[in-house]
């Protein structure tokens, strides 16, 4: 067991139970009122599967109501509505975190919006069975109304916005200034943003994201994921505002396709992770 992994246990160990603790109000009472024609989207019936409830996994639920409480928490010290995903490698399970945090946060406090940030595969419709659509790659290339292309999906009562399909280089179009001012004006419109992101390893996209985005949670897979590329994607975010890491995988309370989630305290930062 890694040095870091041994930090993340001893962190969750000392949690909170989010149970016990009052909400504290979020920063968005001059949200923009909008109107705006949602257009409502089912979820295919096998998501259930990878949606995490009190029905089916009990004790992931409550892990992500306790990261739901860190993040509130983190929200009343600095200015915090949203919040990027991202992972050192593939397959560690970012897309089922950013997707379990957004339902978890859309619990307590609503409207949530999730972005698809993966603009070269993304993970949110294969995770939900919803169709892809036009999305984030064409508002920042035609510079659109993004809002446009958000979809309310039932029947969890979150608020999608699909990756598109980019014709030009992804990269460059994360790297142009119209990302910023997307996640500005829904950071006016919601009351949280959850950004589901490439991984770390493949493309400097998540980098793009990270810089516009106001806290970053770093999600590794236990047993999984590689210390080398764990420290290396740490170092790589040196200078963002890195919230802290999600270890998945680490509670056993059910088999086959999802084990559930051990989820830690939020670290204070990198210099806590290193």
């Amino acid at each position: 067991m890694s040095r870091i992994y041994e930090l993340l246990r001893r962190l969750e160990e000392g949690g909170s139970n989010a149970n016990e603790m009052l909400l504290p109000g979020w920063p968005g009472e001059d949200r923009e009122r909008t109107a705006i024609a949602f257009r409502d989207q089912d979820c295919a019936p096998d998501a259930e599967r990878l949606i995490v409830t009190e029905q089916n996994r009990l004790a992931a639920a409550e892990a992500f109501r306790r990261l739901r409480y860190q993040l509130e928490q983190s929200r009343s010290r600095q200015a915090l509505t949203t919040v990027l995903v991202t992972s050192a490698v593939p397959r560690e399970g970012k897309t089922l975190v950013a997707l379990n945090l957004a339902l978890t946060l859309a619990l307590a406090v609503s409207p949530v919006l999730l972005i698809d940030g993966d603009l070269r595969q993304p993970g949110v419709p294969a995770a939900l069975g919803l169709p892809p659509g036009e999305g984030l790659a064409e508002a920042l290339e035609r510079r659109g109304k993004w809002r446009d292309a958000v979809r309310r999906v039932r029947p969890y009562g979150i608020y999608y916005l699909p990756a598109g399909v980019a014709t030009t280089s992804p990269g460059e179009l994360l790297a142009s200034a119209g990302l910023r001012t997307v996640l500005q004006e829904a950071a006016r419109s919601f009351a949280w943003v959850i950004i589901d992101s490439p991984p770390l390893a493949a493309f400097a996209d998540s980098l793009q994201l990270a810089s516009a985005a106001d806290g970053v949670l770093l999600v590794g897979r236990e047993g999984i994921t590689p210390e080398p590329e764990l420290r290396h994607a740490i170092q790589a975010l040196e200078g963002f505002p890195l919230l802290g890491m999600v270890l998945n995988g680490g509670a056993k309370e059910s088999a086959g396709y999802y084990r559930g989630y051990s989820l830690p305290q939020l670290a204070a930062g990198k210099d806590a992770l290193a």
